[in-house]
């Protein structure tokens, strides 16, 4: 038997930061880069693993007691906790998987180069890890169950962030998203069976489809320096423990959320003035938060992306983690489009051919 995982990256439109505190909105897009995960049923009690960014590796798998185990030194620690939580859903279900497979995962989300886009390969390969192994086990899953064994599957791991990459993996499209609240969810996962916790509703989330104002040329530049989610979320956490910067942090999550907001009202009625006005609002949010805070999320390169876009008529501003990896665009005419392209190409600014991707509904 062979069947396929599927999931999209991602690319934040507005609220990054802001969202990793439960109540404060983001506005997220999936994009049409996709990784995708094949397991193929084998017999015997060994299992492998490869992945197209550790070519010329496989690595073996087994279980024990139930439990599936790689070596200690394997270095895909995501999607063997994804491969876990998933099969320990099914035996809750009913439905346990006891046969080996092999895993192959292809990711469309890296440059040629191997260096990372920042479109959430993390999230994007533990939703289709997850979402593989439910169909390996005939499981018709909805998106909201991908989402939430994703986010138990990350923080068994310790994962930092507000897992907005998870949501829109599981779901598609564009979406507004508040995370839940961790500290609750970290206690329910001590005591509680995965698949109880799964039919709970969680303090704080929400995930609601949007739609980008359909007359608004969406263009994605990429400066060529990955950054890590994590190390920058940690960065802001420790510095807004520091007195001086507390304010500038609270006053983020304010005009963030009264930005996203306006930002979410826009999408829903399809007012494109407006919402390229939160596109540059967030944007000076961010420019303040960094300034207030001592770090760095909009680089020069990506500070001549949003200028090069704004020269053209365009709104601009860094997308995610920020440090290094994409920028956004939106102009309302596909002649803009073309020059900021051009523009982007000259300064070294790769633009990248994507596309919202479709909307997930449901599993087998």
């Amino acid at each position: 038997m062979k069947v396929i995982g599927k999931s999209p990256g991602k690319l934040y439109i507005g609220g990054e930061y802001a969202v990793v505190e439960t109540a404060y909105p983001a506005v997220i897009a999936s994009v049409d880069r996709y990784v995708r995960v094949v397991l193929s049923s084998r017999s015997g009690a060994v299992g492998t693993l490869h992945s197209n960014q550790e070519a010329d590796q496989t690595f073996d798998w087994h279980r024990e007691e139930g439990r599936v185990v790689y070596k200690e030194d394997m270095p895909f620690q995501l999607v063997a906790m994804a491969q876990q939580v998933a099969e320990r859903y099914l035996a809750e279900k009913g439905q346990p998987i006891q046969w080996a497979y092999d895993i192959t995962i292809q990711s469309d989300l890296d440059h040629v180069s191997g260096q990372k886009f920042g479109l959430g390969s993390s999230g994007a390969v533990t939703v289709a890890v997850i979402q593989a192994v439910l169909n390996l086990g005939a499981y018709p899953w909805q998106p909201i169950e991908l989402y939430k064994l994703s986010v138990m599957s990350q923080l068994f791991l310790h994962k930092k962030g507000s897992f907005g990459d998870l949501a829109a993996s599981s779901f598609g499209g564009v979406i507004a998203y508040t995370a839940p609240d961790r500290a609750w969810l970290r206690g329910e996962l001590k005591t509680r069976r995965l698949s109880d916790l799964v039919q709970m509703e969680w303090e704080g989330l929400s995930i609601l489809p949007l739609e980008i104002p359909r007359e608004l040329q969406w263009l994605v530049g990429w400066t060529g320096r990955p950054a890590s989610t994590d190390y920058l979320v940690q960065a802001i956490q420790d510095v807004v423990h520091q007195e001086e910067r507390e304010i500038a942090y609270v006053r983020m999550l304010e005009d963030s959320r009264i930005c996203v907001v306006r930002m979410i009202e826009a999408c829903r009625t399809g007012h494109a003035a407006m919402f390229m006005e939160c596109i540059s609002e967030n944007r000076r949010i961010l420019q303040e938060f960094e300034k207030g805070v001592g770090t760095v999320i909009e680089t020069p390169l990506l500070q001549q992306l949003c200028q090069l876009a704004i020269e053209q008529g365009g709104v601009a501003k860094s997308s995610g983690a920020g440090g290094g990896d994409c920028g956004i665009a939106f102009v309302d005419d596909l002649h803009s489009e073309r020059l900021i392209r051009e523009a982007w190409s000259e300064a070294g600014i790769l633009p990248l051919e994507i596309r919202v991707a479709e909307r997930v509904t449901y599993g087998n």
